[in-house]
């Protein structure tokens, strides 16, 4: 094979000369042999981590590096297209070359020595979900407008919606206290990068840190999907919420844990709950004992030396959503990851959604919101109810069971599958699936459901990997509706609400305007009558 290029060269640190090797390679697909936009990772087999080249320096590669702790470190370069080099010293390296979850990852031991070393990296597309409808998205990036050509292609992700405006002070505009300084510069607002990838500039995050000149937090709420973006301050909410939905955009509840999220999912109905969120990653979970006096002891968290566990972290956010389901608030699922902030991939934590026709951001905006969507880490899921995808509502009574079946399509085996009803497993099962000539493996489950109680179903299912990590999916739910035997929540969930919004109501006394406050007194109340009933 002749090389791409050639080039061996020495130099010199701390007064000892060391040799560096060319290493030219391609990641292609597997099956045409072309080149594949795609994410690479090079690490040393002492723990080094070395950031690989365009060979084209028309189309270079982004590199990007963050790190939380010691062990939680996120560094690799983004493609735009497949050839690369890299200069590396004599050792044994790790070439790992990845495109989001439809593609089977590739690792390769390569050792490098003192003559030019060309690579071909293969990496495999083992299913095409937008294919079959379903179209992935990531609902919160703090990556720049710049990058988002790139990053769509190399992670695979058919619709980004990077932050161009984000605020983290209650007195700061929208536009004037704008955090982002090199971000989207005008354009196109939907950048159509090619038929199966987009990537919409106008978008928007509250993140309040501090209240009058102070350090006092509130919490989070993301605008995607705009169209104009005014010089809005929060809180009160109301006016920013109102603008979004106006716009034809969504609101998206960015975290779980702060009390103030409870406030907002009541007050202001948000469309989106990020159910895979910012501090779920494919390196090492950071963040062990944030808000974790926020947690509730009935919900049996999973908990370390440190703080939660990766997965007691996962599990809170679940739990969170089902506590709010409960309560009537029929907010669907999302997942972003903050990426450009975190040691987190672009695209690592995606929702799909599920569409007819070519993708249109209108069309697949409207299909989350309507809940035709799982959120994914890993696993792709793909289920339905009587033949109905999920966010659908179902009447009864019922003369005969609901029928479920879900497909999932994993890259590794599937440890177990879950059926929930209002927030109780119902059903469990560790299936086994069967391998697909593409790779990977599809594993079907199939139950039939039977309630007399109003409420919700959902299915998750968990990927089992020889590291302990959890890589998981969550479908959006569907409802049940049963006259005379409405959902109501238990009382655990709703104690545990009500004293964080009594806690939210005292801490803010005094500190918030009066009708910033009363956002969260309608809240408590929305939560009081519930116990009422």
């Amino acid at each position: 094979m002749k090389a791409l290029s050639v080039v061996c060269g020495i130099f010199l640190l701390s007064g000892t000369l060391w040799a560096q090797t060319r290493v030219t390679g391609k990641i292609v697909d597997s099956q045409s042999g072309a080149l594949l936009p795609a994410r690479l990772e090079i690490l040393s087999d002492k723990g080094v981590r070395y950031e690989a080249k365009s060979a084209d320096p028309l189309a270079p590669a982004i590199p990007y590096k963050r790190q939380a702790g010691a062990l939680s470190i996120e560094h690799h370069v983004t493609l735009s297209h497949g050839a690369f080099t890299a200069d590396l010293p004599p050792g044994t390296y790790t070439f790992t070359a990845q495109r989001g979850k439809e593609y089977l990852v590739n690792r390769m031991e390569v050792k490098v020595e003192d003559s030019p070393v060309e690579l071909v990296l293969k990496i495999r597309g083992w299913i095409d979900m937008p294919s079959l409808g379903w179209y992935s998205g990531d609902v919160h990036s703090h990556r720049l407008w710049t990058e988002m050509k790139n990053l769509s292609l190399a992670e695979d992700v058919h619709l980004s919606f990077p932050l161009s405006n984000w605020v983290t002070s209650a007195e700061a505009g929208l536009v004037s206290g704008n955090k982002i300084r090199d971000g989207y510069r005008g354009g196109p607002q939907t950048l159509i990068v090619d038929k199966n990838h987009l990537v919409h500039s106008h978008n928007a995050e509250f993140e309040i840190f501090s209240v009058k000149g102070k350090n006092h937090t509130l919490g989070a709420i993301l605008g995607i999907g705009m169209n104009a973006l005014d010089d809005d301050h929060v809180p009160p909410l109301a006016p920013f919420v109102e603008k979004v939905r106006a716009q034809g955009g969504l609101t998206d509840l960015e975290k779980h844990s702060w009390p103030w999220s409870l406030a907002i999912a009541a007050t202001h109905k948000v469309d989106l709950f990020e159910l895979a969120n910012n501090h779920v990653w494919q390196t090492r979970f950071g963040f062990p004992s944030w808000t974790i006096d926020e947690t509730a002891s009935y919900m049996g968290l999973e908990r370390t030396t440190e703080g939660l566990s990766e997965w007691g972290w996962i599990d809170f956010g679940f739990q969170t959503y089902y506590a709010l389901l409960n309560c009537g608030l029929r907010i669907m699922p999302s997942a972003g990851t903050g990426s450009g902030v975190h040691p987190v991939a672009h695209g690592f934590s995606r929702v799909y959604a599920k569409m007819d026709g070519p993708l249109e951001l209108k069309k697949w905006l409207e299909a989350l919101k309507a809940g035709k969507s799982f959120v994914t880490t890993g696993p792709l899921l793909r289920a339905e109810i009587d033949g109905k995808n999920s966010g659908e509502t179902f009447q009864g009574p019922f003369a005969k069971p609901l029928h479920l079946r879900a497909i999932v399509h994993s890259s590794a085996p599937i440890e177990r599958i879950e059926v929930l009803f209002n927030g109780v497993l119902i059903y469990q099962e560790r299936p086994m699936g069967c391998p697909r000539d593409e790779g990977g493996n599809d594993t079907v489950f199939s139950r039939m459901l039977t309630t007399e109680q109003s409420g919700w179903y959902v299915v998750r299912v968990f990927e089992k990997h020889p590291d302990g990590r959890i890589r998981f999916a969550h479908t959006a739910p569907w409802f049940v509706n049963v006259p005379g035997k409405p959902l109501r929540p238990r009382k655990e969930e709703l104690d545990h609400i009500l004293k964080s919004l009594d806690r939210e109501i005292a801490r803010n006394t005094n500190v918030l305007d009066a009708k910033s406050l009363a956002e969260i007194l309608a809240a408590r109340e929305y939560y009081r009558r519930l116990g009422d009933k």
